[in-house]
């Protein structure tokens, strides 16, 4: 996927990511357009990084701890 700045970041998952994950801080964006379907990764920083994936209508798809930080 290609990086794209937090405020292009669809609202619904802006949304989401506020009210699921309010203690932490968006670190980077990802637009990930697979087969005509456009999903959103989002690398959160926190207490153990973690990657939260998105449909583009703002709903998770899955959530994976960041081993590497």
């Amino acid at each position: 996927g290609s990086e794209i700045p937090e405020n292009q970041l669809p609202a619904a998952i802006s949304t989401a990511i506020k009210s699921n994950y309010a203690n932490w801080k968006i670190d980077d964006v990802f637009k990930v357009e697979e087969d005509g379907n456009i999903s959103y990764v989002v690398e959160l920083d926190g207490n153990r990084d973690k990657h939260v994936y998105y449909s583009a209508d703002g709903k998770l798809v899955k959530e994976t701890a960041d081993d590497d930080a």
